[in-house]
Parts: C-alpha cells; sequence; structure tokens
C-alpha cells in the first residue's frame, strides 16, 4: 500500500500533551479515544554492508498491541513534512534472526527484489514507542492521528522524538493538510524533516 502521512516535530512532551488536550480535536474525533498510550518497540534490520539502505529502504520488525508485525519500506520523499512511500507489511511470530523466517508475503516477495533472503541481518536500530491514537473524520477524508513520544536508539547513542503523524486512511489529501497546517499555526510544531529510521542512522554519524 502507499502510505501517507503528515508529520509534525514537537520540541517536548509538554507541547504534545497541550496539542491532545486542546479543543482542537473533540469537534473532529470520532470516536472519543481515551488517552492511554500503547507501547510499540522496533527494530530496524540491515545487512552487514547495509545493502537495503543502499537502496534508500528499510526493513522493520515491530511489537504492537500483542503482535508482530513485519514491514518493508520502500524508497520515498518527505516535503514540507508530507511522506508518501511504498509499504509492505506481514505477521511474524517474533523478532526476526534471518529474512527466511518472513512468511510468504508481498513483503517477502518484493524483499527478494532487493537482496538475497540468505544474507546474514542484523538489528540496526532500534525504537521505543509511547503512542496515543486518535482517530479522526476531516471532511470526507477519514485520518488517524498519532501522537508519538520515540526513544531512537542506535550505535551506543540515543535521541528522543516527539511527533505528530496524520495519515490518510481513505478520502481526499486535502482535509488533512489543512488541518495539519493550523495545528502548525496554533502550536509550537514544525514540519519532519526526518523519520525515525533517519534520525537512528544520523547517531552512527556523530
Amino acid at each position: 500500500m502507499i502510505e501517507t502521512e503528515l508529520k509534525l516535530t514537537a520540541p517536548d512532551a509538554a507541547v504534545l500533551q497541550s496539542v491532545l488536550e486542546s479543543g482542537v480535536l473533540p469537534a473532529v474525533d470520532v470516536p472519543a479515544d481515551d488517552n492511554t498510550a500503547l507501547q510499540y518497540r522496533a527494530r530496524y534490520y540491515d545487512t552487514i554492508d547495509w545493502a537495503l539502505l543502499k537502496q534508500r529502504s528499510s526493513l522493520r520488525a515491530r511489537w504492537e498491541d500483542s503482535r508482530f508485525v513485519a514491514a518493508l519500506k520502500m524508497p520515498g520523499q518527505m516535503i514540507q513534512g508530507l511522506s508518501s512511500r511504498q509499504e509492505y507489511e506481514a505477521p511474524i511470530d517474533d523478532w526476526l534472526s534471518t529474512m527466511h523466517e518472513l512468511p510468504d508475503s508481498e513483503l517477502k516477495r518484493q524483499l527478494c527484489k532487493l537482496v538475497q533472503l540468505d544474507r546474514k541481518i542484523v538489528s540496526r536500530i532500534e525504537v521505543d514507542t509511547e503512542r496515543v491514537i486518535r482517530n479522526l473524520r476531516l471532511d470526507k477524508s477519514d485520518v488517524e492521528m498519532v501522537f508519538d513520544t520515540a526513544s531512537i536508539r542506535a550505535n551506543n547513542r540515543q535521541q528522543t522524538l516527539y511527533e505528530i503523524e496524520l495519515e490518510l486512511k481513505s478520502g481526499d489529501l486535502a482535509p488533512l493538510l489543512a488541518f495539519g497546517g493550523n495545528l502548525k499555526k496554533e502550536f509550537d510544531l514544525t514540519f519532519s524533516k526526518t523519520t525515525k529510521h533517519q534520525i537512528g542512522l544520523a547517531l552512527f554519524d556523530e
């Protein structure tokens, strides 16, 4: 599927909380979700010689809401916080030790085009995320809004990211962009320039 989302970065947890508790959301929140944070853990894998990175792709395994899910993210771009890229997902039983453990799926077929499956992979980046999810109806568009506090670790270094993501689930993109633009104006938010994976990669350069 094509994943299209607008990413907004906050300077700290207080700004995230102010958006979550503001009067901006209840008018569009469908249904009224609670603010319970979900706990996610993700690992990004690559070969010893970074074969996936060289093709601007990434392989992620994530524990989310009592299940493991693998995702292959293909090359994409981010302009003014708006990210669009092809993504393939498949359920898995546990953290990956080899690519052969992936189930027969479109994810695995696409991965075969990028790298030989018998090559060794290692966990390069780990991300622990506290996530609050709100489901929005903006005009005729369905949007998933998430509030992320993410601890990104790689190369014995760590960085914390505070981010809001607005993912288009169905409908037109324009209402999502308008809503995101209004959030940026009203709160201390900026358009994100990098993904969690890219932040993790940057820790190898420090």
